[in-house]
């Protein structure tokens, strides 16, 4: 068995060392910038969905009707960064809905988000979800 100098054994497990700590600073790096930019990206997205929801809320006009055609240009630039928007009023009925202006757009939108979704994170089983 071949014996090792003691410069040897130490360059060895300095090498080691620097590996190791290589490595768990980009293990550790990778997931709190993972974690942050999932925040990151819940914090817009609620951001939008308030300022969408006020825009829609100035559109019920004085005289107790929706201006229908100012919701849709709302609704429509909403579908575009990807938000299907069903604007429904207080007793129930339908405003405005996305899916009855362009349904193949929202379907193919959706389908687009999973794929996306599937790409990066192989074991994902989300679904869409109405709120």
């Amino acid at each position: 068995m071949k014996k090792y100098s003691l410069r040897t054994k130490l360059s060895l497990s300095y090498i080691a060392l620097v590996l190791i700590s290589v490595l768990l600073i980009s293990v550790t790096t990778n997931l709190l910038l993972d974690k942050h930019f999932r925040d990151y990206i819940a914090e817009n997205q609620a951001r939008k969905n308030r300022e969408i929801a006020f825009q829609v809320q100035q559109q019920y006009k004085e005289g107790g009707y929706w201006d229908t055609e100012a919701i849709g240009h709302i609704c429509i630039n909403a579908l575009s960064q990807g938000m299907i928007i069903k604007v429904v009023n207080a007793s129930g009925q339908v405003v405005w809905d996305a899916r009855q202006h362009d349904n193949a757009r929202c379907e193919a939108m959706l389908d687009q988000i999973a794929r996306n979704m599937s790409s990066r994170y192989p074991n994902w089983e989300g679904t869409y979800v109405e709120n």
